[in-house]
């Protein structure tokens, strides 16, 4: 099994953490991650584990087979197990959660390319503020190379008391992309980095293939015509539609779902009533997605000795899993999937890693 690494908040070792029951670690596309530590409550893993309530101190968990993966210890319970004895549960988040550190705290208007806005968004909150917050900038958050989102990918969105990790994740979830941050071990930087995915056809998942050892699907109607009803009173309040097909559904196939969005300014800046009004049709759209997502959703085990996560895919990728799903597993249904999310654990029973599908 992997070693876990806690570090100060100066990036030194203060112990590592080998006799652990189980970790968990968890990274999402376009959410924070997060992860779980349950091992003994000695004298040794209570030192290096403790936080100080009174004082934010950080305390930054890594692990020894990659150290571009990195927490932030957030929550120690202290519990008595019957079978296992006074026991530590640790838990946090992955550095993603750096940007729930910050708020867009002033009205925002973003129009355009979807990588240069939130690129732009991370800059202005972390890095480099434009309203001279020096207070605001962490010295050792950097952003990643661009990967070129064409101009297809856009955004029109207005942001105001808002977390940013929300914000960026309401975007990339309506664009299909993700986001992570990795860790340099060697000079302490954080790198803010888009996840775009590759389309993997030579990655297939199946019970027939001997990896999915276990699989769980499910589907969903959902509705497929949202409104999002904008700033102003009675029938001077302006609507945005968006609608999931390209054809408008009718009559008993029209399902509507709305959000209410008097909170997006039309005066914020100067444009006129037709981008306001694209302006909710994407809330109402990004509203949509929010809520319920795909539809349709897998739940996977995969073999051990079947595809590497990390060297054969990675999160963001499309790939292709078929399941079972009639009686006896006389039916099989194929479907191309992209990973939104991985589980990795280690406990006893070895190492086991859990990817969630969503249908692309």
């Amino acid at each position: 099994m992997i070693d876990i690494w806690v570090l100060d908040e100066n990036y030194r070792l203060k112990g590592v953490i080998d006799n652990y029951k189980s970790v968990i670690w968890t990274e999402r596309l376009s959410e924070n991650g997060d992860f779980e530590i349950y091992c003994p409550n000695n004298s040794y893993n209570y030192n290096i584990l403790s936080l100080n309530a009174d004082v934010y101190v950080p305390v930054f968990i890594t692990r020894s087979d990659d150290q571009t993966k990195i927490g932030i210890l957030t929550n120690v319970r202290y519990v008595h197990d019957v079978d296992n004895g006074d026991m530590i549960i640790a838990s946090g988040f992955t550095d993603d959660y750096l940007l729930h550190y910050r708020v867009v705290f002033e009205q925002s208007s973003y129009f355009g390319n979807t990588e240069y806005v939130l690129r732009h968004m991370v800059r202005n909150a972390m890095i480099q503020s434009e309203f001279q917050f020096v207070n605001r900038d962490i010295s050792n958050m950097t952003l990643g190379n661009a990967i070129g989102l064409p101009d297809t990918y856009k955004v029109n969105v207005q942001l105001q008391g808002d977390y940013l990790d929300e914000a960026v994740s309401r975007i990339c979830k309506d664009q299909g992309i993700g986001y992570l941050i990795d860790f340099d071990f060697s000079s302490h930087n954080f790198i803010f980095n888009l996840i775009s995915g590759r389309d993997k056809p030579e990655i297939v998942f199946s019970t027939g293939l001997d990896n999915l050892l276990s699989s769980e699907y499910s589907s969903a109607n959902k509705p497929n015509t949202s409104y999002a009803i904008g700033a102003g009173n009675g029938v001077d309040r302006l609507v945005g539609q968006y609608d999931a097909y390209v054809i408008e559904k009718t009559g008993i196939y029209r399902q509507e779902f709305y959000v209410d969005a008097e909170k997006l300014s039309n005066n914020a800046e100067s444009f006129d009533t037709l981008m306001y009004v694209n302006l909710l049709r994407s809330k109402a759209k990004q509203s949509l997605i929010d809520k319920f997502g795909s539809g349709e959703l897998v739940q996977s085990s995969v073999a051990a000795n079947s595809y590497k996560l990390g060297i054969d895919y990675k999160l963001g990728d499309v790939v292709t899993v078929i399941i079972d799903i009639g009686v006896d597993q006389t039916q099989k249904k194929g479907i191309r999937q992209k990973i939104i999310e991985t589980v990795e654990c280690w406990d006893e029973n070895g190492y086991t890693c859990e990817p969630t599908f969503e249908s692309v």
